[in-house]
């Protein structure tokens, strides 16, 4: 009696505590109304979101873009402390850099896939950003041309892969991974991801898929194209919806921020440029400052170089940004966790974009076309965007109101897993 009484415990126990594998994909760009939209078809996301738990209040951490919050989605901290501080690189020395935040070795807290892997686990990086010169047991990390690099999109991602998973993959879907464009890669990468789940079993795979963010940039958010880009996406979901039931694998999809159109951007290094706070050559290229711009869209970290006048730059910023911005100093945005260096941030308000490009000739570039940015304030409606999680024995509710720091914590407890930077609670 006892022996079986001790048996049932224990085995209640294991059911209770094993570890699951876990397939997580981040849609890019991935907006509540996609799945509440008639403008969106989307049935086979839906389908997932009623079948499992959701939040369509999922809080990104600042700056809304996409690798502070992917990084944020694999540590559970926010940028001021995992370091991947905007999608681009900001030298203290040279200003503003064209070089993302690629290698992994940029991150200051542990990931949750080094950490996995450390610990034996087989892990699967399929485009995730932030990962080159990781270890993974299949993978791609994310790496592009931008300028001033000589080698191609083809040789930056082929040198920065695992030689052999790369071989075998392609080998096995009868194609070379496509890299010079959104639509093709993002196929090969979902293609990838099952074809990993249903031969190797992953116990974590890291799926970033960009072609919809891309075409609200393009387009819009409503455009014919970022509607076609949408309705693609929800197939490919529906394929990894089926591969993952297929395996009783836990699907978490998600995305990284939402979009806002706008109609004017102010080219605040053109501002300082006039005000003679810096110089650029006939190259149109940085050559010294005493204040400048690091811009994440909706948002920009102002530097100060010591020589510079503090108060006459936030005069300058003030008189210049009248409508449709804020102003903060260091008290002011010390609680956004964000940019721990700068000196002033500049934020934007929903319509109106920051440039901090070096070619511009003007104060302001009012759109002819319609785009998309983000980058804004994670607390407005626009910037929310939406996590799905279902299978692997996942109960169907609405989670409601959700941070982006609760996503790495929901993911290492179904992986069996305890995160030491992580502080927030996780949702399942």
């Amino acid at each position: 009696m006892h022996y079986f009484l001790l048996l049932s415990c224990f085995l209640f126990s294991t059911h209770t505590f094993a570890s699951k594998r876990v397939l997580v994909v981040s849609w890019d760009g991935f907006r509540p109304d996609f799945l509440t939209s008639d403008t969106f078809k989307t049935p086979n996301t839906r389908k997932l979101m009623n079948e499992g738990a959701y939040s369509l209040d999922l809080e990104s951490v600042n700056p809304t873009v996409t690798y502070p919050n992917h990084t944020t989605m694999v540590t559970g901290v926010p940028s001021s402390v995992h370091g991947i501080l905007s999608n681009t690189v900001f030298d203290s020395a040279k200003g503003p850099l064209a070089a993302w935040y690629w290698e992994s070795n940029k991150i200051k807290t542990q990931p949750l896939w080094k950490q996995a892997y450390e610990e034996g686990k087989k892990t699967s990086i399929l485009g995730w950003p932030v990962t080159v010169g990781g270890k993974a047991t299949w993978f791609f990390p994310e790496i592009f041309a931008v300028a001033g690099m000589t080698k191609t999109n083809e040789e930056l991602i082929r040198t920065a892969s695992d030689p052999a998973a790369l071989k075998e993959v392609e080998t096995a879907l009868n194609e070379k991974i496509p890299t010079e464009n959104e639509l093709p890669h993002d196929q090969w990468l979902v293609k990838a991801a099952i074809y990993l789940e249903n031969k190797h079993h992953p116990d974590l795979q890291l799926v970033h898929l960009a072609n919809v963010d891309h075409w609200q940039h393009e387009s819009g958010i409503n455009s014919k194209e970022t509607i076609a880009s949408v309705e693609e996406m929800d197939r490919q979901i529906g394929e990894i919806s089926a591969a993952a039931k297929k395996e009783n694998v836990c699907l978490i999809v998600l995305g990284d921020h939402g979009h806002a159109d706008f109609q004017s951007v102010y080219n605040i290094n053109f501002i300082f440029k006039k005000h003679g706070l810096l110089n650029i050559n006939e190259k149109k290229e940085l050559v010294s400052w005493k204040a400048v711009a690091h811009s994440s869209g909706g948002m920009a970290a102002i530097y100060l170089k010591p020589e510079a006048d503090r108060k006459a730059v936030e005069k300058v910023l003030k008189n210049e940004l009248k409508n449709g911005f804020e102003i903060l100093s260091k008290n002011g945005f010390k609680t956004l966790n964000i940019y721990p260096d700068a000196d002033f941030v500049v934020i934007a308000k929903i319509g109106y974009g920051i440039s901090g490009g070096f070619n511009k000739d003007k104060e302001i570039d009012v759109q002819t076309t319609t785009h998309a940015n983000h980058g804004y304030l994670s607390s407005l409606k626009e910037m929310k965007t939406v996590f799905l999680a279902s299978g692997c024995g996942i109960k169907p509710k609405n989670i409601g109101k959700m941070s982006m720091l609760q996503v790495a914590p929901t993911i290492a407890k179904l992986l069996g897993m305890k995160l030491k930077a992580a502080k927030s609670k996780p949702v399942l």
